[in-house]
């Protein structure tokens, strides 16, 4: 598995997971991390936050890159 993510086609597709994966966790509402860390939130311009949240902006952030670098070679 690791020798096909060197590959460009494996590159593309971690670039694609985590920019979908990102997106999803963007959206998804504050829950406990883990399932057994408490859960905790705090308000941005009127929207809940969670750290799912937070962890779904720097994958898809990532994945964003990532994928501008694949198609820009």
């Amino acid at each position: 598995m690791c020798n096909y993510m060197e590959s460009g086609d494996g590159k593309m597709l971690c670039a694609w997971v985590a920019t979908l994966g990102g997106a999803h966790l963007l959206v998804t509402s504050p829950q406990p991390v883990l399932n057994f860390l408490p859960s905790f939130s705090f308000s941005v311009m009127g929207r809940e936050v969670g750290a799912q949240n937070i962890l779904g902006l720097v994958l898809t952030g990532c994945g964003v890159c990532c994928l501008m670098n694949c198609y820009g070679e």
